[in-house]
């Protein structure tokens, strides 16, 4: 579970204003808000040394990842799932 005192942030792109990182289906796009809310909703959960992954509030469980030239939004195939891991970490 999230820590109660951190805040969700959205994420709007730079390069067009007024459209915002979702998944939907659990495929990340980037869209005008619309909706169910908690879908534009992430956490920053701190993987040390300015890295930082991004955490879906309604599916606390999953995070997004880039993989196959495609925003995923998924959890680890299991313990040490080092690939996951470093495809759900992104600078900041």
């Amino acid at each position: 579970a999230a820590h109660p005192s951190m805040s969700n942030i959205n994420l709007e792109s730079v390069n067009f204003p007024g459209f915002f990182v979702r998944h939907a289906a659990f495929l990340g796009e980037l869209t005008r808000v619309g909706g169910p809310i908690n879908d534009f909703a992430f956490r920053l959960v701190s993987r040390g040394q300015g890295q930082v992954a991004l955490r879906s509030v309604n599916f606390p469980d999953r995070f997004l990842r880039h993989r196959d030239f495609r925003i995923h939004l998924e959890g680890p195939a299991g313990p040490g799932d080092s690939i996951w891991m470093l495809d759900s970490t992104f600078c900041t």
